[in-house]
């Protein structure tokens, strides 16, 4: 079997809850997996806005806004509570690091700030197995933890959630 993501309070193609965006409360979904390959060493995850380029106002330089960028997490963990703080080694998933976003480099997640002219939004969460433990500290950004995981990754799964003001 592939490797699934999911969310107990999302499906796939549905709607991001205020309460996970810059509206709400601002706390991280929680996200659960199966079917991790055998051989995986450690997880890692990436959450990206991907229809942000389209927009005049972001200034990336042709890539998605990262919203959450969290590595090291322990196959065996099973998911990421709601709420994880913004720390950049967590207790829970033991063991995780986590890395830089968009956002005027806070570590942790940041949700959506949706504005009602900019349409609808993805959201892609992605997650990695790698064959073998990162030898890194916390505070990578995408590109950065992209660039160690290359030639590492076993498998991935995705779960894309949209959002609109």
């Amino acid at each position: 079997m592939a490797m699934m993501l999911t969310s107990p309070v999302f499906s796939e193609g549905t709607a991001i809850d205020d309460k996970y965006t810059l509206h709400g409360e601002n706390v991280s979904p929680p996200l659960t997996w199966t079917d991790v390959p055998a051989g995986t060493a450690e997880l890692a995850l990436i959450v990206e806005d991907t229809d942000v380029e389209r927009h005049a106002w972001f200034k990336g330089g042709g890539h998605s806004y990262v919203h959450w960028v969290i590595y090291k997490i322990p196959p065996e963990a099973g998911g990421i509570p709601e709420g994880v703080p913004r720390a950049p080694e967590l207790r829970e998933p033991l063991g995780a690091l986590q890395g830089d976003n968009e956002e005027a480099e806070i570590i942790g997640w940041t949700g959506p700030r949706l504005d009602p002219e900019h349409g609808e939004h993805h959201y892609r969460f992605t997650l990695y197995a790698l064959d073998k433990p990162l030898e890194v500290n916390f505070g990578l950004d995408a590109p950065a933890l992209r660039g160690v995981m290359e030639g590492h990754v076993i498998e991935t799964a995705e779960l894309v959630l949209t959002a609109e003001r």
